[in-house]
């Protein structure tokens, strides 16, 4: 261990019953995409500790990111202070303990190539996405590629003396066609061999070339047929709602409903940080709980919530290795549906009338306890008759990237209501939602659409 996540550690143990120190050390590079040039590589390094205190009842969660000499003896006794006037959490019921915890998953997430690759290297890739998109009917492209390292340090006063350090890399392009229509698409992994550059950019401007039919639709009831950009950013607020923290907080559609059916009996939705390549998977939880795969939703039942060592402890059940040492969270979020045809054209055949959406963004909830929200479809979308793609839905403007209809259901519903899925299953991870998600296309039936007048 480094000395100055000891140091931290010790000093804190002298104002805390309870201690988690997790000091990391980041490496974080960008490159903007803009009219298919790019800029240069620019980048940020950093070191913080992230400390989790508790005395009695009493818990308090801050950063440290001064190491100076001196700084971190005021900083202790500033958290000391502040630990002594926060009010009791009677719910409060301590962190895990080690019990010789294996860590099956450390180094899986760290690829050494990634960690020691050049901009040139980058630049070529990103060149390679660019012509793809180009050559795939797109008339300019824009976008990001996202660049993380990082080492990380974890002491806890349960015993957890441990350490791992991870690599990802994520690119999202846009590209934008005849009359504003624009498509999307983001690939996110932990080695770079699992980053196809040419994939990404033909998969953004895949649609591109189906756009010169257009016309716009009238407010009904359709089947939809979410692609995994789309559906990864409704997987991301069903991995939030299957926090316990969330449950107690009124922020969940599946509060009251453990042991019952909240989905298609067809449908499991699994929580699994040990998943290779996994934009969210980790060895060990922020209190050194070993990773593993959670079934939360099994054959449409809800098996259980996430939970640390405090909220386990409350509830009578074992921790699910998903600390958040506040409240536990999701990691990446698996859809499996026993329904799964080979391609999404297969899946396509079986919707006589409905709507194939491509993005989504602006997910509002109207009531988070009952599930209703609603999103508006973002990039190009298609009208589906009879098994096939009709045309596209007329843009609003040449200048916008919406369609002009928004979707409105509850999540409970949705969740019954999905189909089949098919295609390939791919990891999304949405441009404001860092929660990823491994999903294939699927179809939701009879959902409420509402188009602009």
């Amino acid at each position: 261990m480094q000395n100055t996540a000891k140091e931290i550690f010790e000093l804190l143990k002298e104002v805390a019953d309870d201690v988690v120190v997790n000091f990391a050390k980041r490496n974080d590079a960008y490159i903007k995409i803009y009219e298919g040039r790019n800029e240069s590589l620019s980048g940020t390094y950093s070191e913080s500790a992230t400390v989790f205190v508790a005395k009695g009842k009493r818990v308090l969660l801050t950063s440290m990111n001064d190491f100076r000499n001196g700084a971190i003896r005021n900083k202790v006794k500033e958290i000391g202070s502040a630990l002594r006037s926060e009010n009791e959490k009677p719910d409060y019921f301590g962190i895990a303990e080690n019990r010789s915890f294996k860590y099956k998953g450390k180094g899986i997430n760290f690829d050494k190539k990634l960690w020691d690759v050049d901009s040139e290297m980058l630049n070529d890739g990103i060149l390679s996405a660019i012509n793809a998109a180009m050559s795939n009917k797109a008339e300019k492209v824009h976008g990001m590629l996202s660049l993380y390292r990082y080492t990380e340090e974890l002491l806890t006063s349960g015993g957890v003396d441990t350490e791992d350090k991870g690599t990802a890399i994520k690119l999202s392009l846009r590209s934008f066609g005849r009359e504003g229509f624009s498509s999307q698409a983001i690939e996110a992994a932990r080695h770079l061999a699992a980053l196809n550059f040419e994939r990404i950019g033909k998969e953004s401007a895949r649609f591109l070339e189906m756009t010169r039919s257009t016309k716009s639709i009238e407010s009904g009831v359709y089947d939809i047929l979410y692609l995994p950009l789309a559906s990864g950013n409704l997987m991301a607020d069903i991995g939030d709602a299957m926090s316990i923290g969330n449950v107690e907080g009124g922020f969940s559609f599946l509060a009251g409903k453990k042991g019952k059916y909240v989905a298609s009996k067809d449908l499991s939705i699994y929580d699994d940080p040990t998943i290779k390549d996994g934009f969210g998977s980790y060895a060990f939880d922020e209190e050194g709980v070993p990773s593993k795969r959670t079934a939360v939703i099994k054959d449409g039942k809800l098996m259980t919530y996430l939970h640390n060592t405090s909220t386990a402890r409350k509830y009578k059940t074992k921790s699910t290795g998903n600390a958040g040492l506040i409240e536990p969270q999701a990691s990446n979020i698996i859809l499996e549906h026993r329904k799964s045809y080979s391609s999404m054209e297969k899946l396509l055949r079986g919707v006589d009338r409905g709507i194939l959406v491509t993005n989504t963004w602006y997910t509002r909830f109207k009531d988070y306890e009952t599930g209703e929200f609603s999103t508006v479809p973002r990039d190009v979308a298609f009208v589906i008759r009879n098994g096939g793609i009709e045309s596209a839905i007329k843009n609003i403007g040449k200048d916008s990237i919406g369609i002009g209809i928004r979707i409105s259901d509850r999540m409970e519903r949705m969740l019954k209501s999905i189909r089949a899925e098919g295609g390939e299953r791919v990891q999304v991870v949405g441009w404001d939602e860092p929660m990823p998600a491994f999903v294939k296309p699927f179809v939701v039936e009879k959902v409420k659409v509402t188009a602009a007048e």
